[in-house]
């Protein structure tokens, strides 16, 4: 059966945008079309692609990316000199902070991944915090460059609040395809995109002043505007994605270069636009963006002097694709180097019988690079189910109240321990035991709780472990008692079949679980009229499946009589 927390994650395409919903009616801000909701094909513009393949090569710099949508999707922090990628929390479109302490990022429902929230986490400790819960579109947050509040798209305009989530002041609400501000190195003022009307535009911190960025271009076309601008470290420059290639301006609109021009390969963009949301490395001498070039997906830097180099920074091949590269930053309190990533994955059979012993498994693995310390594995135990025994591959497992745990003073890089926790089940119902490990040090599936589901029921339970498997279940009916039976299906799947064996009286053909209950049970009906003696029900799964069972006999003697229009318990 596995331990399904270990597998690797599917993904879901991302689309950068939904189209807007606003509550005005001018024409500038009526609902809009969702352009991006298309893949987009960059070719380069300087012929056939190089036969030799993309070089690797380092930057300077942490890179802060991400990949995915913003419900599973997952951002990474990579030395720029390639020495680590790993993974720090789930979410989207990141931005680090000024002093690289805090990270801004978005976190929201699966599919939609312009309606997310957006959360703050403190790379010091660990700690995340929802701060804007969110129910608009909302492309991109920037960091004002005193790390006092942050600056995004909401509700058709340009709003900015406090670090942690107060104080939102609107800085304008002019059109609804205003998106993605990035503000100046010097904190003045900010850039932003709207591919309706002039495509870069730029504004003052406190809103006044927003104009069209001569020499940028917008003409409502995902593949023919410029989007996602990045200022240069000094901020005399800018790049801004584009339907061909990443774009570099000048402050003042001047000197647009295409930076991919000159590379010489085939470079493309997988399906989201925002996956070309580009970044400066910290020298300003490249530009860092997701990319798919001559068909190898990855990391990739461009030159900033548009003489065409580029290098291979990170491989992301068999990742979802990358959905937005926020920093290229020097100074990241969490460094992308030696962590521990902590998972846990759960196992436990489907169906049990009330009243009989059932085994939970959970394993806690250590997936990351360094040892962890003091991970602690806790499984609260609902009601209805009694501890038996609680027993951990290493150390030792306490029972506090109704909740086991389990805490290793050192989980080594790699390694893994196992609980294993054994309960009853005192009444049928469907129980969860789910095992959480703190503190939070997510592993590439980010599953620090798993969860072990199951049903209990009155009856008998098995597991079909192999194709072909035959689980038998005898029983005796004893001289005067009952003989009247009817086999109840506890398991609705229709590859579950069964049959009743018997020398003492005809055989009941094989028939499946999904239809046991119905009005005829081959030619006997719907009741087994069973002699005393040895009797024997057989329980397979057809064409070579597996998987977990329960049923019943029930003794036609024991159900009480229903009188019509009467109210039963």
């Amino acid at each position: 059966m596995g331990f399904p927390g270990f597998t690797p994650l599917e993904f879901k395409s991302l689309y950068p945008y939904l189209h807007r919903r606003n509550p005005t009616v001018s024409p500038a801000t009526a609902p809009r079309a969702n352009p991006l909701l298309l893949p987009i094909l960059l070719a380069s513009l300087a012929g056939n692609a190089r036969s030799e393949g993309v070089p690797s090569g380092t930057i300077p710099g942490t890179i802060v990316y991400s990949s995915g949508d913003a419900a599973t999707g997952i951002i990474y922090f990579a030395n720029g000199n390639g020495s680590s990628d790993i993974p720090v929390t789930v979410g989207t479109r990141p931005r680090l902070s000024p002093d690289g302490n805090h990270l801004l990022f978005r976190r929201g429902p699966a599919g939609e991944v312009n309606y997310s929230s957006v959360w703050i986490r403190n790379l010091q400790n660990g700690t995340e915090t929802r701060i804007h819960e969110n129910s608009q579109p909302l492309v991109g947050v920037d960091w004002l460059r005193d790390g006092s509040g942050y600056v995004y798209d909401w509700n058709c305009g340009i709003y900015r609040r406090n670090r942690d989530g107060t104080g939102e002041v609107q800085l304008f609400q002019t059109h609804c395809w205003d998106d993605a501000p990035s503000v100046h190195p010097d904190g003045t003022r900010f850039v932003f995109h709207n591919l309706q009307t002039d495509g870069l535009l730029t504004a003052s911190i406190d809103g006044s002043g927003r104009a069209g960025l001569p020499g940028a271009v917008g003409n409502g076309s995902i593949g023919a505007s410029d989007l996602l601008p990045a200022w240069s470290p000094d901020g005399s420059r800018l790049v801004a994605a584009n339907g061909s290639g990443l774009v570099r301006i000048n402050a003042d609109g001047s000197g647009r270069t295409n930076l991919l021009a000159a590379t010489g390969f085939a470079v493309t963009v997988p399906v989201n636009g925002s996956a070309l949301a580009p970044a400066w490395t910290p020298d300003g001498n490249w530009v860092v963006a997701g990319l798919v070039v001559d068909g190898e997906p990855g990391i990739y830097a461009v030159a900033s002097d548009g003489s065409g180099s580029i290098r291979k920074v990170v491989d992301t091949a068999g990742r979802p694709p990358v959905d937005w590269v926020g920093n290229v930053a020097g100074n990241v309190a969490q460094q992308a180097v030696q962590v521990a990533e902590l998972g846990v994955a759960a196992e436990v059979q489907d169906q049990v019988a009330v009243s009989r012993q059932t085994v939970a498994a959970f394993r806690l693995r250590n997936g990351g690079t360094q040892a962890a310390t003091n991970a602690t594995l806790s499984i609260p135990v609902p009601t209805g189910l009694d501890i038996v025994s609680a027993t951990v591959s290493s150390g030792t497992a306490q029972v506090v109240g109704r909740e086991v745990r389990t805490t290793l003073s050192r989980l080594a890089a790699g390694a893994s321990v196992e609980l294993r926790l054994t309960v009853v089940p005192t009444f049928p119902g469907n129980f969860e035991l789910v095992g959480t490990v703190t503190p939070l040090v997510p592993d590439g599936a980010f599953n620090n709780t798993a969860t072990a589901r199951f049903s209990a029921a009155d009856g008998f339970a098995g597991t079909v472990e192999l194709p072909g498997q035959l689980r038998e279940y005898s029983f005796r009916v004893a001289e005067g008692a009952p003989h009247l039976f009817v086999f109840d299906a506890l398991t609705d799947r229709s590859e579950l079949h069964w049959r009743l064996v018997s020398d003492r009286c005809e055989n009941i053909p094989e028939k499946s679980f999904i239809y046991s209950d119905g009005d005829r049970i081959s030619d006997n009906g719907s009741v087994m009229d069973l002699p005393p003696g040895e009797h024997l029900i057989q329980v397979r799964v057809n064409d070579g499946g597996t998987g977990d069972f329960a049923f019943n006999l029930l003794r036609l003697a024991d159900a009480p009589l229903l009188t019509v229009g009467a109210v039963a318990a």
